[in-house]
């Protein structure tokens, strides 16, 4: 918060919100001991997704100083991106980024899911990995990775994310199947409504980039 000149006061204030959290769980009349929390913020709050902000965007400093290396954020979620012809430079370029990341979260004690991490090849065939590691653990491959509900194929297209959404339209549909009629069941503009909230929005969500 300093090195984003925020007024010493707000930092002094945010600092005692922060200090000596408590909480426990209750069910009935059944309590847990109260727990004392030294890190995070508390959700639930206003300023606890503010705050998160600001963690994390020390990440993204770091991350910025590594050349060619491209990077996003969608809450606690992180993508790193590499643009380049040459595999070797795509790879060190990767490492580096998972280098800063690992220190970072050790720095600022967050847990890294290791399992979940995985790197895809964009615009190639070529079956010969990369050769990427996340404190020690190699990162595997994923072929058809899905990045905010759009699924994406590392090779010609998107046929992966068409055909799982026409699937779930079909889904959709038979289920708006199942409670019309011409003698009973929903008006035809609730059968509308329904059919834009789970059809139609299914259908033209983030279809910009593959339309």
């Amino acid at each position: 918060m300093r090195e984003m000149d925020i007024p010493p006061h707000i930092i002094r204030w945010s600092a005692s919100f922060l200090k000596g959290l408590q909480a426990k769980v209750r069910v009935n009349s059944k309590s847990s001991p109260l727990m004392l929390f030294h890190r995070g913020v508390p959700q639930g709050t206003v300023l606890g997704p503010l705050m998160f902000i600001i963690v994390m965007n020390t990440l993204s400093k770091r991350l910025s100083q590594v050349p060619l290396l491209f990077h996003g954020f969608f809450a606690d979620d992180l993508t790193l991106a590499v643009r380049h012809v040459n595999r070797d430079i795509i790879n060190s370029t990767l490492q580096q980024g998972l280098n800063v990341v690992d220190e970072w979260s050790k720095n600022y004690f967050m847990d890294i899911n290791v399992d979940k991490t995985k790197y895809t090849l964009f615009g190639t065939t070529n079956p010969h990995p990369l050769s990427l590691k996340l404190r020690g653990i190699p990162v595997g491959p994923e072929k058809a990775p899905k990045l905010l509900g759009i699924t994406f194929q590392n090779y010609r297209g998107m046929s992966t994310h068409v055909v799982q959404t026409r699937q779930h339209m079909n889904f959709r549909l038979l289920q708006l199947a199942a409670i019309s009629s011409t003698t009973w069941g929903p008006k035809r503009d609730v059968l509308r409504a329904f059919y834009l909230t789970l059809v139609q929005a299914q259908t033209l969500y983030g279809f910009e980039i593959w339309y």
